[in-house]
């Protein structure tokens, strides 16, 4: 996998699309990038995606978490901010938030509202995956199609997949 070629491509299909077909963020003042004063909160970056911060911009650190996955228990990268960022700079978690890619052993991916965004997010809250713009969903959905033909990609998602069940659990929703 070429991951600075397949993220790029990733991120260009998501720079415009966002849930809503207006910028949501401008809708609840960016509460998904709002840290509330911690200095911890931060995005999962998917395997190989650190390759798109060559040049790290000064909002921005990345650091290992305490999230293991796959065969090796390899630590997940967090990409941690300011709450600040250059819109084209965001990592993929970003740029498909409140989604995410919900995949387990022999079942077929499915594309979630994350019920992690339900503490931050309104969207996340109040509508369904159907009421959002349906071009956002499918560029989503075809955008993890294709990273998950790779292994190491797909035991990320499968991992994160167990984590967002028990987040879920906790709020007694149903994924």
């Amino acid at each position: 996998m070429k991951a600075e070629k397949i993220y790029k491509e990733a991120w260009r299909i998501l720079e415009n699309l966002t849930p809503l077909k207006v910028d949501c963020g401008q809708l609840c003042g960016g509460a998904c990038c709002d840290d509330g004063g911690h200095e911890d909160a931060g995005m999962y970056l998917f395997y190989k995606e650190e390759c798109m911060y060559k040049n790290m911009p000064e909002y921005l650190r990345i650091e290992e978490s305490e999230f293991l996955y796959g065969e090796d228990d390899e630590r997940a990268l967090i990409a941690m901010c300011t709450g600040e960022c250059e819109r084209n700079m965001r990592p993929l978690a970003c740029r498909i938030f409140p989604l995410a890619p919900y995949k387990k052993e022999g079942k077929p991916l499915r594309i979630i509202m994350d019920p992690r965004a339900r503490s931050m997010c309104p969207l996340a809250k109040a509508v369904s995956i159907d009421e959002l713009d349906e071009r956002f969903v499918r560029a989503v959905r075809l955008i993890f199609l294709v990273l998950m033909k790779n292994k190491k990609i797909k035991e990320f998602v499968i991992e994160l997949s167990y984590l967002m069940d028990e987040v879920a659990e906790f709020f007694k929703e149903d994924i």
